[in-house]
């Protein structure tokens, strides 16, 4: 979506040029484009990929990245030329006990291809919504799901990556918060003051910062029986807080709730499980509450662009309020 619609025909334009006339739709008035089967003026080689009949494509982040499942069961991941090191180099190095990562089986640099194998199982967001699954199964779970997060957070230091401090953070939320009133989604007003006090509570980096996933949710998590658990996507690792990715955790697990995708009460025994099995200490857990109220404001600028229950938006900026003696 572009506010001039010019700018909307130049890149529907070059990606014609580049993926074929039928590739891409002009729609609301010449202001949103629609880019199809993979069309993508900065990640040219994939619609190209796409097109192949042994060939699905799982996500698309338009211009800058998008994962493709292919024969094997391999997965390839498409990122702009010259940017396939952030994909590869946590992959190759994050070797922590008690988690599976996906193996790195080719990388072409020149055009932004990583070949990937699969990471086998069911998703953590699976298992919750899975009603057939009883909730000790899912504690089960759970609790291993804890374990494995601070096995990665406990992961010696190594991998080269930057510090993500609380400014980023609201930074990111900002970015959400700001595209959603800019396209008359949200009102500013229901959030700037809020995103100002959660900017003025969350805490320093500490001293010694954790591996941070920074994207971590139940998505991104994969159970097998008699396997480590699985994580996904670690482009965005970090060092960091570890406050940042339980929270996000965690209040995806309630998200799920208010989704109509499980119960209140099995999103709060799996979140309880978790914790469980991470074993906190109090300073940590004294760090959630602004993290996580942090949190359920971007995701209210992201959910403002995807289609969600109704008031669920407002109800995630209505919980950042909420002051108690749980995150929750």
């Amino acid at each position: 979506w572009h506010a001039d619609a010019d700018a909307t025909e130049r890149v529907a334009a070059r990606t014609r040029a580049l993926c074929g006339a039928q590739s891409v739709d002009v729609l609301a008035g010449g202001h949103l484009l629609v880019q199809r089967a993979g069309a993508d003026r900065k990640l040219p080689v994939l619609h190209r990929l796409v097109a192949r009949p042994d060939s699905v494509l799982v996500a698309h982040r338009a211009e800058r990245r998008a994962v493709v499942r292919v024969h094997g069961p391999h997965y390839v991941k498409v990122v702009r030329p010259e940017r396939t090191a952030d994909v590869v180099a946590p992959l190759r190095q994050v070797r922590a006990d008690g988690l599976r990562v996906p193996r790195v089986l080719d990388a072409d640099e020149r055009r932004g291809l990583v070949t990937l194998s699969e990471v086998a199982g069911p998703t953590l967001l699976e298992r919750l919504a899975d009603r057939t699954l009883d909730d000790e199964e899912l504690a089960t779970d759970a609790k291993r799901v804890g374990v494995a997060v601070r096995a990665l957070h406990e992961h010696p230091a190594g991998p080269a990556r930057e510090v993500h401090g609380p400014d980023a953070e609201v930074a990111s939320a900002r970015r959400w918060l700001d595209a959603a009133s800019e396209h008359g989604l949200l009102d500013p007003s229901a959030w700037r003051d809020r995103l100002d006090d959660v900017a003025a509570r969350l805490p320093a980096v500490p001293d010694e910062p954790a591996l941070l996933h920074r994207d971590l949710h139940d998505k991104q998590l994969v159970l097998q029986p008699d396997e480590p658990v699985g994580l996904l996507d670690l482009d965005l690792a970090a060092y960091g807080d570890p406050a940042l990715d339980l929270s996000n955790l965690l209040v995806h697990l309630d998200l799920r709730a208010r989704q109509g995708l499980c119960t209140e009460a099995r999103a709060a025994q799996c979140s309880l499980s978790l914790l469980e099995g991470y074993s906190p200490d109090a300073a940590l857990l004294r760090r959630l509450p602004a993290y996580a109220a942090g949190t359920r404001l971007r995701l209210a600028g992201v959910y403002s662009f995807r289609a969600a229950p109704a008031g669920l938006v407002d109800e995630l900026i209505r919980k950042v309020d909420e002051v108690g003696s749980s995150w929750l």
